[in-house]
């Protein structure tokens, strides 16, 4: 199994995923690692900080 992704913009996301489930990196050690803003792949790497209750931005 690896992520499902549907849409024409998701060929930005191809590259984070694979190296996210290509790899037995936590979270942690893979947040750095994420291209940043703006990019569709900063919502990658905004959710693996939240994954460890780090998130960079809060809603709410």
């Amino acid at each position: 199994m690896g992520p499902t992704m549907v849409g024409g913009p998701v060929s930005e996301l191809i590259g984070e995923a694979q190296v996210i489930y290509g790899t037995s990196l936590t979270a942690e050690d893979l947040a750095p690692l994420v291209h940043a803003h703006l990019t569709r792949n900063e919502a990658l790497g905004e959710a693996l900080p939240a994954m460890m209750g780090k998130p960079l931005h809060a809603h709410g």
